[in-house]
């Protein structure tokens, strides 16, 4: 792999070549294959990026959290650290997930949506575009 347009940290764990210019992978991280990261996206220390998953461009992904199997990140969307977002969910261009939130199986986070600290969005949920979930609270739609 090509590393020189793109920073990875010697002690992460890289299973895929489908790495954007410009990407940063921080120590401890683990890409699992057949994942994807776009240009200038940044996972920090010890995430986990699950196979099949996308980070799109310019999105980051916060210290020891999870993106799930074929889960979609989409551009300049942000995952705070520990933040858990489970298999085939999706979050939207702009989209803020706080930290140590959960975000179910299936469920989609609209584009610009803001998920707070510890905010809970259950299987299959639908936050719409722009919506906000407080700190600690669980998205009933």
């Amino acid at each position: 792999m090509d590393t020189s347009s793109k920073w990875i940290s010697s002690d992460a764990y890289v299973y895929t070549d489908r790495i954007g210019d410009g990407a940063w992978i921080g120590s401890g991280s683990k890409i699992e294959p057949g994942a994807y990261i776009g240009a200038g996206a940044i996972i920090r220390a010890d995430a986990i990026i699950r196979a099949g998953a996308r980070v799109g461009s310019k999105a980051s992904v916060g210290a020891d959290a999870c993106i799930g199997y074929h889960t979609i990140i989409s551009p300049k969307a942000h995952i705070g650290a520990k933040a858990q977002i489970w298999n085939r969910a999706s979050v939207g261009v702009g989209a803020c997930i706080g930290p140590k939130a959960y975000i179910g199986t299936g469920a989609q986070i609209g584009a610009g949506a803001r998920i707070g600290t510890r905010a809970i969005v259950p299987n299959g949920a639908v936050v719409p575009d722009g919506a906000r979930v407080g700190a600690g609270e669980r998205f009933t739609g």
